[in-house]
């Protein structure tokens, strides 16, 4: 969702009067660039909505790594079980992602984080980045203060950020 609402922050600057970004995180280009090879082959060979755990897996494979012991796959979203078996139980949660989706994904994250087009965020335009400080997603806040530091450089006039300590 972050990822969305800032490229949609680019495109449309002067359109939206705040937003919250939670879990923002930015991927090295190199991992970005595979994955855009990867599914331009894959759309050669399968349908733009061609499912499979392998393309799930290249965005969220590594989340549960840091927990220990993991009781799901999908432990990395919240420390309350009720939370994750809730998500686990809800037939519009945890799918896998299909090629069509995934390929935007990528698109986005390759175009949000480039000097131009950070530089059209409207500077008046309120930012709240919110994280967890064990939010594997953004490597344990890591990538949150990176975002802030990235956005604070955009002389971005109304920017905070909170980190909720111990929480995902």
């Amino acid at each position: 969702g972050s990822t969305i609402i800032t490229r949609y922050t680019q495109l449309y600057p002067d359109s939206i009067s705040g937003i919250i970004l939670s879990s923002m995180k930015f991927n090295k280009k190199s991992n970005l660039y595979f994955k855009k090879i990867l599914f331009n082959i894959a759309y050669k060979i399968k349908s733009k909505d061609y499912t499979d755990k392998f393309i799930t897996n290249l965005f969220i494979n590594s989340n549960n790594k840091k927990f220990k012991p993991v009781r799901t796959e999908y432990d990395w979203l919240n420390q309350n079980e009720a939370e994750v078996d809730s998500y686990i139980n809800d037939n519009l949660c945890g799918n896998d992602l299909n090629l069509k989706i995934s390929t935007i994904k990528v698109l986005n994250n390759l175009a949000i984080d480039t000097r131009k087009n950070l530089k059209v965020i409207n500077k008046d335009l309120p930012i709240y980045i919110i994280s967890g400080s064990h939010d594997s997603t953004n490597k344990f806040s890591k990538q949150t203060l990176k975002l802030k530091k990235k956005l604070s450089k955009l002389k971005i006039k109304n920017l905070k950020m909170t980190i909720y300590k111990n929480l995902r």
